[in-house]
């Protein structure tokens, strides 16, 4: 049975993505709008590939104090590594079809890269390398 843990995780990081961008100073801050409207993309992509997928829900719960514009950039990775997370899983997932395959690669490849982006800005940052893999 299909899961949907990347879907779900691009509406969470759209959702993280709108959270953090008022705390984001000048130095990320570009670079968090391109990603909120990425992980907007992306989910509006999948939620057509899988129609099935439950829709975004009305918010989402983070463990992470979000008042700085360093909280902001942790969290950003957090959100790009629990996508990571979530794509690989749902790439696991027997019962995909060769474009949702092909589609939950490049949305996992979209965020191991943006991950590690924020990790060059945070040496050290406490995630693991390649989440879910």
């Amino acid at each position: 049975m299909t899961n949907f843990d990347g879907i779900r995780s691009e509406h969470a990081a759209a959702y993280g993505y709108g959270l953090i961008l008022p705390l984001a100073d000048s130095s990320i801050n570009a670079a968090c709008r391109r990603m909120l409207e990425q992980h907007r993309s992306l989910a509006d992509r999948a939620q057509l590939l899988w129609p099935e997928a439950p829709p975004a829900e009305a918010g989402y719960s983070t463990s992470e104090a979000l008042e700085t514009s360093w909280d902001a950039l942790i969290f950003a990775v957090r959100l790009e590594s629990d996508a990571c997370e979530g794509w690989a899983s749902q790439l696991a997932a027997e019962d995909q079809t060769e474009e949702q395959r092909a589609f939950a690669a490049e949305a996992l490849e979209k965020a191991t890269v943006q991950m590690a982006r924020w990790r060059n800005i945070i040496p050290g940052a406490p995630f693991s390398p390649l989440p879910g893999l």
